[in-house]
């Protein structure tokens, strides 16, 4: 795979990734594992139970994450362009 190739992979991922963190049905799962989570952590203290609020979060981060590369990724690729566009103009 070429670097042009992985980055339009990256941009693709990242545009995936916010379209899942905006979707309402996603954004209402997370809030209620998070809130099923807490209540029955509280109520027994069992600590598997923090743990899973803790990998919701990392999710989270991670789809952010994912988000993040997808943007630099996507001016990464715009200046491939200009580039490209510099060398034909003095070629």
């Amino acid at each position: 795979m070429s670097d042009e190739d992985r980055l339009q992979s990256d941009v693709r991922k990242g545009l995936e990734a916010q379209a899942l963190l905006n979707n309402d049905l996603f954004k209402e799962t997370l809030a209620y594992l998070e809130q099923s989570y807490i209540a029955a952590w509280k109520a027994t203290g069992a600590p598997e139970l923090w743990g899973k609020v803790q990998s919701l979060e990392s999710v989270r981060d991670h789809l952010n994450t994912v988000i993040r590369d997808g943007r630099l990724a996507d001016a990464q690729v715009a200046q491939l362009v200009q580039r490209r566009k510099r060398e034909r103009k003095y070629a």
